[in-house]
């Protein structure tokens, strides 16, 4: 009987040891996704503030106005 408890108690700490293990490794996984995640992220905000700059400048170049532009390629 103490020889079969010792036993199952001995495969109970194997599969222990083993889970552990698993949760280790996902947990590696996880935080090296949150990181890509996390940086991703910040190339998604660059990418919308240079859209915005982008769209701003292009507003403001077109109500600019282009009339004096011309004449001046006219006089030549």
């Amino acid at each position: 009987m103490r020889t079969r408890i010792t036993e199952t108690n001995k495969h109970l700490n194997e599969l222990v040891n083993q889970k552990t293990g698993q949760l280790v490794e996902m947990n590696k996984d996880l935080i090296e996704s949150k990181n890509r995640l996390e940086s991703l992220n910040e190339s998604l905000i660059l990418s919308d503030k240079a859209k915005e700059e982008f769209i701003m400048m292009v507003s403001h170049e077109l109500k600019t106005p282009i009339t004096p532009a011309k004449i001046a390629g006219k006089t030549k």
